[in-house]
């Protein structure tokens, strides 16, 4: 992967928490903390506001979080840019979704919601975390960045560019726009029908048997639907 890396240099008693321009709320409540934390914990606090492509927050050269309101979750599920952040987390060694604010109590929201958690644990390998608010947000990232940078002595990196998606690579995301069809699945479907084409134009008892009969079900109804 061709990385463009931009390096920032600090001292052994400070940290640097890297934000993302657009995370106006959090970079608010970390400028309003950040006397007290830089008295309380004996560090120099540095807030750099950069136009991220990557994730909303770095603190070192392979964590990148990605932050979402409870609201923006659900949100992201359905237009389907969840998975793509995902894919695009992958770029640092350790990747984190962390999840802000009261949960749905609407069961069936909720279910949603826990599927695409589980999908994103198990088929991208990105653990998500869960917070109250934006003070319990601002406080993880600042213990996060000491970890990483004093105690780790990890340095602070960016990632600014990841290369473009190869032909295989985009056949893969088309698939796993459809609901329930994560890596696993989308590369199982390719390997055995080669195309998208022949996945498009398989019949359902042919699907059942690589993605099961629920997600074939779900796979044909949106192929052939014409609204």
């Amino acid at each position: 992967m061709q990385l463009k890396i931009s390096e920032f240099k600090k001292n052994d008693n400070e940290i640097t928490i890297i934000c993302d321009k657009n995370e106006e709320k959090i970079i608010s409540v970390l400028k309003n903390i950040k006397s007290n934390i830089e008295k309380k914990e004996k560090i120099k606090l540095n807030i750099l506001e950069e136009k991220l492509k990557i994730g909303d927050f770095i603190v070192s050269d392979r964590v990148a979080i990605e932050r979402k309101t409870t609201d923006d979750f659900f949100k992201s599920i359905i237009d389907n840019r969840l998975f793509e952040q995902c894919e695009n987390l992958k770029g640092y060694e350790i990747p984190i979704i962390l999840i802000e604010g009261e949960r749905y109590e609407d069961e069936k929201i909720k279910k949603i919601i826990n599927g695409a958690i589980t999908s994103i644990i198990l088929n991208y390998k990105i653990p998500i975390l869960f917070t109250s608010d934006e003070y319990e947000t601002a406080n993880f990232l600042i213990q996060l960045a000491k970890k990483e940078q004093i105690s780790e002595k990890r340095p602070l990196r960016l990632i600014e560019e990841r290369k473009a998606l190869t032909l295989e690579e985009e056949k893969l995301r088309v698939l796993q726009s459809f609901p329930q069809i994560g890596p696993k699945l989308a590369k199982k479907l390719l390997d055995h029908f080669k195309s998208l084409k022949n996945i498009f134009h398989a019949e359902q008892k042919q699907l059942e048997k690589i993605i099961g009969k629920k997600n074939a079900e779900r796979m044909k109804k949106l192929i052939e639907s014409e609204n």
